[in-house]
């Protein structure tokens, strides 16, 4: 019987919120019927700290987005968006949003973050846009109202499919876990496939 390693038993409490007086009942059942397969191991452990530090902004009409990291060292691009006027890495959902990209175990090196405000269907703002056709990058795009903000419709979840040239895979967004916590293990699966797919 597979027992849960470290990195497992953190994503339980974490990101599933599995509380700790459960996890010795948890651990007698076999790691792949709770978790699945392990992602791919990362060069090195992820450097929250990364999340912490300032972003660039930029306005076009009403929408705004920002970003994190170096888009020219990251190998992937993780793209976020909320309908309001708050940015989606901030507060509850972002904190919840900062474990699911942890949990990934990639370098913030790796990562380019983009986000924005005001999402609505086929209104990304054009410097985000700007961004991609730049230097394009698998993304890993969380939740309906980005996906649909960007592409214009909403491409199957945990499936790997393209836009414009662009391989991308849409997940859970945080806001919608926070709804609906019984989906954190499916948006995992999804997150699962997007890392598989880059190995």
């Amino acid at each position: 019987m597979s027992k849960l390693d470290a990195d497992q038993i953190h994503y339980l409490k974490t990101v599933l919120g599995i509380e700790s007086a459960l996890l010795p009942r948890v651990l007698e059942v076999p790691a792949t019927e709770i978790l699945g397969p392990l992602p791919p191991e990362a060069p090195s452990a992820p450097d929250t700290g990364a999340f912490e530090a300032a972003f660039e902004e930029g306005v076009v009409g009403i929408s705004e987005f920002r970003t994190s990291g170096d888009q020219n060292a990251a190998k992937v691009l993780l793209l976020i968006a909320s309908e309001s006027s708050s940015f989606p890495l901030e507060g509850e959902q972002g904190e919840l949003a900062r474990k699911m990209i942890a949990a990934m175990k990639y370098p913030s090196s790796h990562l380019f973050i983009i986000e924005w405000t005001h999402a609505r269907l086929g209104n990304a703002p054009q410097g985000v846009r700007d961004l991609l056709e730049i230097d394009p990058k698998p993304m890993l795009i969380f939740g309906t109202t980005t996906a649909s903000s960007l592409v214009g419709h909403v491409p199957s979840f945990g499936q790997w499919t393209s836009w414009e040239g662009t391989r991308l895979v849409v997940t859970e967004h945080p806001k919608e876990l926070l709804l609906e916590p019984d989906k954190k293990r499916l948006a995992w699966a999804h997150m699962q496939t997007f890392m598989k797919g880059l190995s």
